[in-house]
């Protein structure tokens, strides 16, 4: 309201300018880069005589078959798409929620909304935690936990009465810490571990590409939900407790799924 709006395209290109030139300034691709040993596919640490040669390259076919045929990565897919159906249903309309449920401004509708992902950052970084020290490196148990949380709260917004903001509040900012965690561990570490190496990169792009679809559905998919059932938030909240819980179930079936050589 102080500037026009073009200030929202503005403000995180400088943000990002900083981060664009620290990114390219250290970040490295491989270990060797920066004087860490080799790493063989079976997650060891090779000895500096057993690096790779170049010879042992993937073909973009090798890659591309490691990638599409690997059944663990594809349930991680899955419930990517479920999970970050929900994350951007919370982001893309929390500000039009509390305006027409809780009658509050834009402005301090849009207020309210920043504490989902300032939260969220809080769970990612649990979300890590948990899965290297209390379950041994594997990501799908904290996952699953948090969704059936996300769930949880998703059915709570469906009894809170209209104009308790407050109580709102308090509950998205829950959510977004149950559901940053999973958003961090789907999309990053879980995908790495369950790929090839070599893969990574194919496969990361393969899980956040379901996750762009769950994106598009939150806005297209809910838009239509809430305009079929006449602005009736209560049957987009229970959608998205459906949608968490087929996520946790898809990954109770990858419960042990760990790193190459994690014990």
């Amino acid at each position: 309201q102080a500037v026009n709006w073009r200030a929202a395209f503005w403000v995180p290109s400088l943000i990002l300018l900083p981060m664009a030139a620290a990114f390219f300034t250290f970040l490295r691709d491989t270990p060797e880069e920066v004087g860490f040993p080799t790493v063989r596919d079976d997650g060891i640490e090779a000895t500096p005589a057993a690096t790779t040669n170049p010879g042992s390259e993937l073909t973009t076919g090798q890659i591309l078959r490691l990638t599409l045929t690997n059944p663990v990565l594809w349930v991680l897919c899955i419930g990517f798409f479920c999970m970050n159906s929900v994350r951007y249903t919370f982001l893309n309309w929390t500000v039009q929620y509390m305006f027409d449920f809780h009658h509050r401004t834009i402005k301090g509708s849009a207020f309210m909304a920043i504490i989902f992902p300032l939260i969220g950052c809080a769970g990612a970084i649990a979300a890590g935690w948990a899965s290297d020290t209390i379950f041994g490196k594997r990501r799908a148990p904290v996952c699953a936990i948090m969704l059936v949380g996300v769930a949880a709260v998703c059915g709570l917004f469906t009894v809170i009465p209209q104009g308790q903001w407050v109580l709102a509040t308090a509950l998205l900012g829950l959510a977004g810490f149950l559901i940053y965690g999973p958003d961090m561990l789907m999309s990053g570490a879980a995908t790495v571990d369950v790929s090839h190496p070599k893969a990574a990169s194919m496969a990361t792009g393969l899980t956040m590409g379901m996750g762009a679809a769950g994106a598009i559905f939150s806005g297209a998919g809910i838009g239509w939900l809430k305009d079929l059932w006449h602005g009736d938030w209560a049957v987009v909240f229970w959608l998205l407790a459906d949608l968490a819980i087929v996520s946790a179930l898809l990954m109770i079936t990858i419960w042990n799924a760990r790193p190459k050589g994690a014990r």
